[in-house]
């Protein structure tokens, strides 16, 4: 039952300046209705899926564009919904503005880069953190695309190779790293990397 709207803006004013828990009960109170909500715009429950998580990381991380004077549901279905098209346009591959591979190649980059020079702590500090970050968006995926992620990219396996270990048909490894990149893809933009 959702909470009244002052409970629900000191909860916003909460997590706006970084409570956790207050994170935590948004995405609580708000995750079956905005589940539901786009299911009953999809056929497929794993697209509804996944834009209940990009919609969550884009809202959580853009807690200060909310305006107080609407409903806070308003505003999160709205962004779930933009999420659940931009996961259809990407599925068809027509709007992605990184290419699939470019995104791979990137995560790569970050993650098992060697620097071939002495770092500055500066350069240091800063390496860690885009690190930390592509690690952090990596986890927020479902855990069977984080698994074909980390196959490919970190662990540098062949598309065949992966279907040996995982045994799964070439095509369905394909098909869904494919999609991994694409949840990637919407993670990426909305994060501050």
């Amino acid at each position: 039952m959702p909470e009244a709207p002052d409970t629900e803006l000191v909860l916003i004013t909460q997590a706006r300046s970084g409570d956790e828990k207050a994170r935590a009960h948004l995405v609580q109170q708000y995750w079956m209705p905005l589940y539901q909500h786009l299911q009953s715009r999809t056929q497929r429950p794993e697209d509804a899926e996944d834009a209940t998580v990009i919609a969550f990381t884009k809202a959580l991380q853009s807690l200060d564009q909310f305006d107080d004077q609407y409903a806070f549901s308003t505003w999160l279905f709205r962004i779930g919904q933009n999420s659940l098209t931009d996961l259809h346009r990407a599925q068809k591959g027509d709007t992605l503005s990184m290419d699939d591979e470019r995104i791979g190649e990137a995560i790569r980059a970050i993650l098992v880069e060697r620097p071939t020079a002495v770092l500055s702590p500066e350069e240091e500090l800063v390496r860690k953190q885009r690190h930390d970050a592509v690690h952090e968006v990596i986890g927020q995926l479902k855990e069977h695309y984080r698994q074909l992620v980390e196959l490919r990219y970190l662990k540098e396996r062949s598309y065949e190779e992966i279907a040996t270990e995982l045994q799964m048909p070439l095509g369905s490894v394909k098909a869904k790293l494919s999609r991994a990149r694409g949840l990637l893809a919407s993670l990426f933009r909305s994060s501050p990397l």
